[in-house]
């Protein structure tokens, strides 16, 4: 049971993560300046922070419930592909900023010239992030079927204390 309830705040971490990355400024400097889809990012940033706000109730439910112990599987598996896409993409502009940083040489022009239809990756990943989120959206779907939640904030319904004398007490 422990080890279940680790294994959902890894995955709540990982989305948290990913979230994080997608909205980061250098991510989005870069995907503004490349042919990769931004709408789809920003569909696949929704439909993570959709996914995430009811996480906690799904790690509570998989306890009782195997369908949502096997909907968190297979969701886990559909985050970490979406976590191999977006660390390829921030590898590509890492690539890129490194390449730009480097002297201009009459090498490097040629072997760019030369790889540059092997540069036509975007198409790919657009393609892969399309899928992505087509699948993450299904999750999001099958959320509400399976009567999953946002968990509220656990509100104390335990009177205030002080530290004050009430003197009117007072023998």
């Amino acid at each position: 049971m422990a080890a279940t309830m680790v294994g959902g705040a890894f995955l709540s971490a990982t989305v948290q993560t990913l979230v994080e990355k997608l909205a980061s400024k250098e991510f989005l400097d870069y995907i503004t300046n490349t042919k990769l889809n931004v709408s789809l990012l920003r569909q696949l940033k929704t439909t993570l922070l959709t996914l995430q706000a009811v996480l906690d109730d799904a790690e509570e439910k998989q306890l009782n419930n195997p369908t949502v112990k096997q909907w968190l599987n297979d969701l886990k598996d559909a985050v970490f592909d979406a976590e191999d896409l977006i660390n390829q993409i921030s590898y590509d502009s890492l690539r890129c900023k490194v390449e730009s940083t480097q002297a201009a040489n009459k090498t490097n022009q040629v072997w760019n010239f030369l790889s540059s239809p092997f540069k036509n990756i975007y198409g790919e990943i657009n393609s892969q992030m399309k899928i992505m989120c087509e699948s993450l959206q299904l999750f999001a779907q099958h959320r509400d079927i399976l009567g999953l939640q946002i968990k509220s904030a656990r509100v104390s319904h335990r009177t205030p204390s002080s530290s004050m004398v009430n003197e009117s007490v007072m023998v």
